[in-house]
């Protein structure tokens, strides 16, 4: 199902990056990004910039 545009610079805004090995936020290469308190989704950061692949399965880390 696709976002759209609106919702996912919404979501972006509030983005956090994760280091998914460390649980320390990440300011360069894989990472969790943690949309919301509820929704996450791998992706990366490349020169400081979310980078999310359009295939990634946005999910709830807390269930």
């Amino acid at each position: 199902m696709d976002i759209k545009k609106s919702t996912q610079m919404e979501l972006l805004e509030g983005a956090f990056a994760v280091d998914g090995k460390t649980g320390n936020e990440c300011k360069e290469g894989e990472a969790i990004i943690d949309l919301t308190n509820d929704l996450s989704v791998p992706g990366q950061i490349i020169n400081g910039e979310i980078i999310i692949d359009d295939e990634s399965i946005i999910y709830n880390p807390w269930s």
